[in-house]
């Protein structure tokens, strides 16, 4: 059996479409899927907007099922006002919510593509988009009338830029995008943008040798401008979570980010940990090609920016582990990366697999293993899809 590349080509399309149809279950109900309380609150403020028009510092209710309500300026609501003003074009604000997100997936298919080919390859880079398209969570939350959708695309978009400026690349126009892409992420969801801050440690740590304090200097003369844009984002930052303290009623809320490591000492968090990225970022067939990723770049690009995709999810988990733990969205910044990195394993498989077999079609194989992950993403996105009915 044999598979023209212009027929592996169509079958990869039609893959990637079937995850977006996928997406649009439940397009007409506001209380379909998880997190109802988040999503409600996002959908108010955007049907606030829709018909009295934006203010951006204005707080809005935060609703929780228990009937609990304070106001709380949670975010720069810019994903709110994008929906609002799209909704012009459609019949509803929920419409135009969940197509705005459906738009910025989109989007960071694409990215997550780059990322993949500037670290890797086309190939892994096609089983990066695979796997990110149809990672259970994403089916579960792309759709849905939530920030953090767009901030999971400015983010690695932000890590994109970084990555291919490490590369060699440097240009006024890519500072310029990684300078808007860090502010978004700051402003509306600030832990999302660590990848990018992690990648730049990593660079310099894996550069840094004696004499320390020369290396340093030197360092810092020739990355000064991507250094004074990291400085200028986290001064953003650190400003803005002064204006939340000021607007808000609670100005405890802004505290949310910061570390609480007792989460480190908990069992459950590990437990939980597994459960989540076995059967929600990632599922089983490709959590085991993400096992085969990280050996291969520990065993091959120990001493490369690459591994700033490993630590990023580490240092994601340590630090803000806390917060994640209640919040199983919060860990949808985390699929990038944990798709990228499966998706070199896969490559590694393939080519084990090809050269072991002796298969001279490379495409039929990887269209069954794109197959074969994608049926296992939707039989645990059904799971999921019955006990959202409820």
């Amino acid at each position: 059996m044999s598979l023209t590349p212009r027929s592996y080509a169509i079958f990869l399309l039609f893959l990637l479409v079937c995850s977006f149809l996928i997406r649009l279950i439940g397009w007409d109900d506001p209380y379909f899927g998880f997190h109802i309380g988040r999503r409600i609150t996002t959908l108010n403020t955007i049907d606030f907007y829709a018909r009295e028009g934006v203010d951006f510092m204005s707080p809005h209710a935060y609703w929780a099922p228990d009937g609990w309500r304070t106001y709380r300026l949670q975010e720069l609501p810019i994903y709110q006002a994008l929906s609002a003003w799209s909704s012009g074009f459609t019949k509803t604000v929920l419409s135009a919510s969940r197509g705005v997100n459906l738009l910025f997936a989109l989007l960071t298919l694409l990215v997550v593509f780059q990322i993949a080919v500037i670290h890797f390859c086309r190939k892994t880079a096609i089983y990066s988009v695979l796997f990110f398209a149809f990672a259970p969570l994403n089916l579960m939350y792309h759709s849905a009338p939530l920030v953090d959708i767009s901030t999971v695309f400015f983010a690695s978009l932000a890590y994109w830029i970084l990555a291919k400026y490490f590369q060699g690349t440097q240009n006024k126009t890519l500072f310029f995008i990684f300078l808007l892409a860090g502010l978004y992420c700051v402003l509306v969801k600030p832990l999302y943008f660590l990848p990018s801050g992690v990648l730049l440690v990593t660079h310099f740590s894996q550069q840094w040798r004696r004499p320390r304090m020369k290396n340093l200097v030197g360092y810092a003369i020739r990355h000064q401008v991507i250094i004074g844009l990291f400085a200028l984002i986290v001064l953003t930052m650190l400003l803005w979570v002064g204006v939340q303290s000021q607007v808000n009623v609670d100005s405890m809320h802004t505290l949310r980010y910061v570390a609480t490591p007792t989460h480190i000492f908990d069992v459950l968090f590990y437990a939980r940990f597994l459960f989540r990225w076995i059967l929600l970022i990632l599922n089983p067939v490709t959590f085991l090609f993400f096992i085969f990723g990280i050996l291969f770049l520990f065993r091959d690009h120990r001493g490369s920016e690459r591994m700033a995709l490993v630590y990023s999810i580490i240092w994601y988990h340590l630090i803000f582990g806390g917060i994640v733990t209640a919040h199983e969205y919060y860990e949808l910044i985390m699929v990038p990366f944990a798709s990228v990195v499966a998706g070199r394993g896969a490559y590694w498989v393939e080519e084990r697999i090809q050269s072991d077999f002796r298969i001279q079609s490379s495409h039929v194989l990887s269209a069954t293993i794109g197959l074969g992950t994608a049926i296992c993403s939707v039989f645990i996105f059904s799971v999921n899809f019955i006990a959202a009915l409820d």
